[in-house]
């Protein structure tokens, strides 16, 4: 049976047929098989991540930050009685609050040239004038020093940009940070970075509460060409640069590394990631989050962050990951995860993760199409979980190369179909069907076993190449084979 000639259909119960039969029974193939050309027994995937020593995984450590980052704008009583400083830019003057309080406020005609737009520069000249100049100021040609929260009034507009400003250091001490309530802000062509003014260093301890950049409630955060670097707190949209309910922008041409999360997104719309590098970080590169949606994620490269290199989770749905690099990250290359439907991920080259390489986890509807997937333990892994349904994945036009497994359905995934995928190398199994679904047109060369079926499968029109089993069929188990 090794050609296809006369081979219309099979249908193999193993109520009647002996586990040892089927286990060496070739059912699709082309031409005999060389075991030789097997991979070794001592197959490893070739990752080349190792956890560096200035970029150490904190364990989850989540706090509730009372009073947080919105609260001088949302529910200023929650900052009665404390002594916590914040720079309000409201839409026509500059309020300082030391908790609940006003101690000082400038109006913004003495602002040359004032239009709605209030640059990091004016601030800071602002800030001079009043009775606590060192909460704003500039060290040096183009430095500025942040020791307070900043926090935008809705409707105001904030610009952080060069030539103007260079740098922005925020100095890591709790209640420092950047962040807007409805509100807008343009960081381009600078750096933004923790500061630790003792050691005139980043503040690198991600066990740290460290300052962030934080948007909220319909705003619009926008980068482009900067850097943003030892960022992060693990608290509530404070992780590190994060659009937060209903708030849009975009990140282009941007690094963010040694973050706690390179950047995140919870309840966010229509945010567009595109040709940035999110890197080292404490334990995500690029985390979507919490009924995300429309987002775009295109041409970017998530490298040596200690867990997953991207991840949606929560119902971040009708999106698409495209053109990206994922390669040498802790755990996964890129992931949907818990209720994560509607999506596409396509077109992206994903390697060397310690983890798998596109994983789809109790999420549905999802398409994976046209990836090159290389190194990982599974190339492609589908399977519900308690958090979610996995129904409905499409596998197709894939090219799956030295993975330990090439595909993988189990948990209670249901309406799966790889399609014209071509799988090379797998040191174990080049299909794993746990749970009922479907192969159509796939082709696999060079694996211990093609195909595994442990439940039951339609596998068509496979072919296969210097494998050591072509299909094996579990115990129990059905599939039906056709031509």
């Amino acid at each position: 049976m090794s050609g296809r000639r006369g081979l219309a259909r099979f249908t193999l119960g193993l109520a009647t047929l002996s586990c040892a039969t089927l286990a060496s029974l070739t059912i699709l193939g082309n031409g005999p098989v060389s075991l030789l050309n097997r991979p070794a027994d001592t197959w490893a995937a070739p990752t080349q991540y190792v956890e560096r020593p200035d970029n150490p995984l904190p364990p989850r450590n989540r706090v509730r930050m009372q009073p947080n980052q919105f609260d001088s704008i949302t529910q200023r009583k929650a900052l009665t009685g404390t002594t916590i400083g914040n720079i309000l830019i409201q839409k026509d003057h500059l309020d300082m609050l030391v908790g609940d309080r006003v101690v000082w406020s400038a109006a913004y005609r003495s602002v040359p040239g004032f239009d709605g737009r209030l640059s990091m520069a004016d601030l800071a000249t602002l800030v001079t004038r009043s009775p606590h100049p060192d909460w704003l100021r500039q060290t040096s040609t183009g430095v500025y020093q942040l020791q307070v929260g900043l926090v935008q009034y809705p409707g105001t507009r904030l610009e952080v940009t060069a030539p103007e400003v260079k740098e922005l250091r925020l100095v890591s001490q709790p209640y420092v940070y950047l962040a807007g309530v409805g509100a807008s802000v343009l960081f381009q062509d600078v750096k933004v970075t923790s500061w630790l003014p003792a050691s005139n260093t980043p503040d690198g301890n991600a066990f740290n509460h460290r300052p962030y950049i934080s948007y909220d409630a319909g705003g619009r955060l926008d980068i482009s060409g900067s850097e943003f670097s030892y960022l992060g707190t693990d608290a509530s949209k404070a992780y590190g640069v994060s659009w937060g309910v209903g708030t849009t922008g975009e990140a282009a041409r941007s690094v963010f590394h040694h973050n706690l999360f390179g950047a995140y997104t919870g309840n966010a719309v229509g945010v567009v990631f595109r040709n940035n590098v999110f890197r080292d970080n404490a334990r995500y590169g690029l985390d979507p989050h919490t009924n995300s949606s429309g987002l775009i994620v295109v041409d970017n490269e998530a490298y040596g962050n200690n867990t997953h290199g991207i991840i949606f989770s929560k119902n971040v749905n009708h999106s698409i990951v495209e053109g990206n690099r994922s390669h040498d990250n802790g755990a996964n290359g890129i992931m949907m995860d818990e209720k994560s439907d509607f999506n596409i991920i396509r077109n992206n080259d994903v390697s060397g993760n310690r983890g798998d390489g596109i994983v789809l986890q109790g999420s549905s509807h999802n398409v994976v199409a046209d990836n090159r997937i290389s190194g990982n333990e599974v190339g492609i892994r589908v399977n519900a979980n308690p958090l979610g349904f996995t129904d409905g994945s499409r596998v197709n036009n894939n090219q799956l190369r030295a993975n330990r497994v090439g595909i993988q359905i189990y948990g209670g995934a249901r309406d799966t179909v790889t399609q014209s995928n071509q799988i090379n190398d797998s040191a174990q199994s080049a299909i794993v069907f746990a749970d009922p679904g479907m192969s159509q047109s796939d082709s696999v060369t060079g694996a211990h076993k093609a195909v595994v079926i442990d439940r039951a499968a339609t596998v068509r029109g496979l072919s296969t190449s210097k494998v050591g089993r072509g299909i094996v069929v579990s115990k129990g188990a059905r599939a039906t084979v056709e031509a």
